[in-house]
């Protein structure tokens, strides 16, 4: 198979980037870029925030994962000081595409977030799919769920930058709401579509009824989303011939990458399943495995 793949605009040398969070430091983006076809940030909004607090995350069961992390950055401002030190990324002479998330409770915000930190990035993904928002605020999922608000942010970025831009959208709709939501965004202007995030949110509680996350509930990850993420990436293409499409959601093997390009993915990101319980020299040499395995394959 050949690995080397454009999505959005992006040269990238193999299909296979990291989902946003689950590598969330500048540095060690940096640091695994040289498995990976793009490197995408942790989502950054137009302040600090501490987010939930620990626990963040945890195990459910075999193949299930619960997280709550409360959008916590720094705010875009100091954001670009982290950026500035990697930016641009060169690897062996390549250059990795840095694909920085974004999220706002306005088209306004996502504007000035996006406005500051091009300079130092080579996309943006637009995060209208977080689940598990603070009550009361108008970001991630609560953006997402809403048509109008989708086409009026991403059409308000597009107008406002050059730079690609990626919609993240949240599997938690049925497939008619979902559709309305990706058209809302690619009529906005957005270059490629992601799915799926983080499913739920779900009670965190163990059999005692203790809740084991801080904020309670979380969005699941891991295999037991895998169905869910192959279902939605096969929606979004039958329905749409001509747009890039990122899957993401259970991935771990070099089948799971063949299932969702069968699918219609032209690009996938990896997260839970494969970042979990490695250090970073153990997730280098783990993806340059399923790289190599991947180019072998007839598909």
């Amino acid at each position: 198979m050949e690995l080397r793949t454009n999505v959005a605009g992006l040269e990238m040398r193999t299909p296979i980037m990291n989902a946003s969070g689950t590598l969330s430091f500048p540095s060690v983006l940096k640091k695994c870029a040289p498995c990976f076809g793009a490197v995408v940030t942790k989502s950054i909004g137009i302040e600090e925030r501490d987010g939930y607090g620990t626990p963040g995350f945890a195990q459910l069961g075999h193949d299930r994962y619960v997280n709550a992390i409360g959008l916590s950055n720094p705010g875009y401002i100091e954001f670009r000081k982290e950026l500035e030190k990697i930016y641009p990324i060169i690897c062996d002479g390549y250059r990795v595409p840095l694909i920085v998330s974004i999220f706002g409770s306005t088209g306004k915000e996502l504007v000035t977030i996006a406005e500051y930190l091009q300079t130092v990035c080579d996309a943006f993904e637009l995060n209208y799919s977080c689940p598990h928002p603070a009550p009361n605020e108008r970001v991630g999922i609560v953006v997402g769920s809403d048509p109008k608000l989708v086409h009026s942010y991403t059409k308000a970025l597009r107008d406002a930058i050059e730079k690609p831009f990626i919609a993240k959208l949240t599997p938690n709709f049925p497939d008619d709401k979902l559709l309305d939501v990706a058209y809302a965004a690619v009529n906005g202007g957005a270059n490629a579509l992601s799915a799926i995030n983080t499913v739920g949110p779900e009670d965190s509680s163990n059999e005692y009824g203790i809740p084991i996350l801080r904020n309670r509930v979380g969005g699941i990850s891991g295999r037991a989303i895998k169905k869910r993420g192959i279902e939605v990436v096969r929606t979004l293409r039958r329905e749409f011939s001509d747009i890039d499409i990122i899957g993401m959601g259970g991935i771990k093997t070099v089948d799971d990458v063949i299932e969702y390009i069968c699918a219609g993915a032209n690009a996938v990101a990896v997260g839970t399943e494969v970042v979990k319980d490695r250090n970073t020299d153990e997730l280098l040499r783990y993806m340059d495995d399923l790289n190599r395995k991947l180019g072998e394959m007839d598909v």
